[in-house]
C-alpha cells in the first residue's frame, strides 16, 4: 500500500483510526500514541468526526453527513474534516498516511467550527494525568 503524505490528503481520503490509545473525558477525546509519541485533544466537535474514521466514507462523505446533521454549512464542515485528517494523519494516528516522528511529546488541543484558537502545542516530559 502507498502512503500518502498528510498534505496531500484530500475530500477522496479514506480515514481510518490506527492503533492508538483514546479515551474520552467530558466531551472531549485525548489520543495518545503513535511512533510520534503525541498527546491530542479533540474537542466535542473533533471528537465526533475522529470517530466516524473507520475507514468506511471519504472525507467529503463524513463531512456531507456532519453538516447535515449538525445544520452547519457544509464547505466549513468539509474544510475543517480535511484539516484534522492531514493533522491526525501526520501524527501517525491514522492508517495510510506517512507521518514525522517525534523525539518528545506534543500535546495538541484542536477546536473545530468557531471555537477559540489553540494557542500551539505544548511540549511535555510526563503524559498528562486522566
Amino acid at each position: 500500500m502507498d502512503l500518502l503524505t498528510a498534505g496531500s490528503i484530500d475530500g477522496s481520503f479514506v480515514p481510518r483510526r490506527s492503533a492508538v490509545a483514546s479515551v474520552e473525558l467530558d466531551g472531549e477525546t485525548v489520543l495518545a500514541g503513535g511512533r510520534t509519541r503525541a498527546y491530542y485533544r479533540l474537542d466535542p466537535v473533533a471528537s465526533l468526526v475522529w470517530s466516524c474514521f473507520d475507514g468506511s466514507g471519504t472525507a467529503d462523505e463524513i463531512a456531507r453527513d456532519l453538516a447535515a446533521e449538525l445544520q452547519a454549512p457544509a464547505d466549513v464542515v468539509r474544510d475543517d474534516v480535511v484539516a484534522l485528517t492531514r493533522t491526525l494523519g501526520g501524527l501517525c494516528f491514522l492508517d495510510g498516511v506517512m507521518c514525522a516522528e517525534a523525539e518528545t511529546p506534543v500535546v495538541h488541543p484542536v477546536t473545530l467550527a468557531g471555537g477559540p484558537a489553540p494557542s500551539g502545542p505544548r511540549r511535555v516530559v510526563e503524559p498528562p494525568s486522566g
